[in-house]
């Protein structure tokens, strides 16, 4: 058998402590139950549906994803409730629609009014979330103002 050495490996690539990856979940999981919610890890990072299966455990197979193209994968694999953290913009609802007629439930998100209007007048039966600013000033409509009503 060849070692084979941190150099040689095809990038870009996922390298896990298995160990500490499946203590963390553990953790997650915890925090979850115990707050009554439902686990939905972010696969940004990970974009493996292995590390996804382990994420979910034996609960609802709900993920988050920042793109389309991770929606499209992990769609593909059997999960079928999807976030798509980003915020959607008009000319991706096509693409969207798509996973939502092939059976995915999927939630998207806005902060802006003529793209929440797209959303509403397009034909697939989105999930619709509104981005509020919680303070970073990285997205989302400002919770006192006008926008919200």
């Amino acid at each position: 058998m060849t070692s084979m050495r941190i150099e040689d490996l095809q990038t870009p690539c996922l390298i896990l402590d298995r160990v500490i990856l499946e203590r963390n979940l553990g953790a997650m999981r915890s925090i979850a139950r115990r707050h009554g919610v439902v686990l939905r890890p972010h696969l940004k990072t990970a974009k493996s549906a292995d590390v996804a299966e382990l994420a979910i455990g034996n609960g609802p197979r709900c993920i988050t994803v920042s793109t389309l193209a991770e929606a499209e994968y992990f769609a593909g694999r059997g999960f079928t409730d999807i976030t798509l953290a980003a915020g959607i913009t008009p000319q991706k609802l096509e693409r969207a629609g798509a996973l939502v007629a092939e059976g995915v439930s999927l939630q998207v998100i806005t902060d802006d009014l003529d793209a929440a209007r797209a959303i509403g007048e397009h034909a697939a039966a989105f999930h619709a979330l509104i981005e509020v600013d919680s303070g970073e000033g990285r997205g989302g409509v400002s919770p006192t103002g006008d926008s919200l009503t």
